[in-house]
């Protein structure tokens, strides 16, 4: 069996690294059209701005810090080692409104590319 070319991704080399919102920073792990992995940070008081995804399903899970996600005007509060799966159609954003940076990792199925809708 041949795994082809296989490509390590970290946060210090990441496939791409960009900055977006209040100083959150975007770590790209894995860029396919199914599937998109990202590690992010954000840093306290940092929010997204609430948005859908007509056709993906993403996968929130905190590795540091705490996360509060609004899906669908209801509030849920993530701790370290949890995560939440967000189906096409919900209406959600991730903040942070603790303390300390959150660090969490969002997986995309099939990747996000164009489908986001900003509400």
């Amino acid at each position: 069996m041949s795994i082809g070319k296989t490509i390590i991704v970290s946060d210090t080399k990441p496939l791409q690294q960009y900055k977006w919102g209040n100083d959150c920073d975007a770590y790209v792990l894995v860029d396919e059209p199914q599937l998109n992995v990202k590690l992010e940070q954000m840093p306290a008081g940092a929010s997204e701005l609430m948005h859908f995804h007509a056709t993906v399903q993403q996968f929130f899970y905190v590795l540091a810090g705490e996360a509060t996600m609004e899906i669908d005007k209801k509030m849920l509060a993530l701790k370290k080692s949890e995560g939440v799966l967000i189906k096409p159609g919900a209406v959600h954003r991730i903040m942070n409104s603790g303390n300390e940076t959150l660090r969490f990792v969002v997986t995309s199925q099939p990747g996000v590319g164009s489908d986001r809708t900003n509400v």
